[in-house]
């Protein structure tokens, strides 16, 4: 998925990420959600950790079997427009 999000000089980007959720309705108030940043993976396009999808997370199984929704960025300029700082 893309969202917006602002770089270091506060201008408008879009970001890329990886959003994994239970199947099914989500509960009153929604899932809890467990925010994952990624370790260095390389400064270009194709380094971006969702393009491996489920692989590039801990225990991306685990979580979504216990009720957790998982969201992991790209960081900025990995998979989106622009060069990553």
């Amino acid at each position: 998925f893309t969202y917006h999000s602002t770089d270091a000089s506060g201008r408008d980007i879009a970001v890329s990420g990886l959003l994994l959720a239970p199947a099914g309705p989500a509960p009153e108030g929604g899932f809890p959600l467990i925010p994952w940043g990624h370790p260095t993976t390389g400064a270009a396009d194709g380094c971006q950790p969702s393009l491996r999808g489920t692989g590039s997370l801990p225990y991306p199984d685990e979580l979504v079997a216990r009720g957790w929704a998982v969201v992991a960025t790209d960081y900025e300029g990995l998979g989106s427009a622009g060069s990553h700082p």
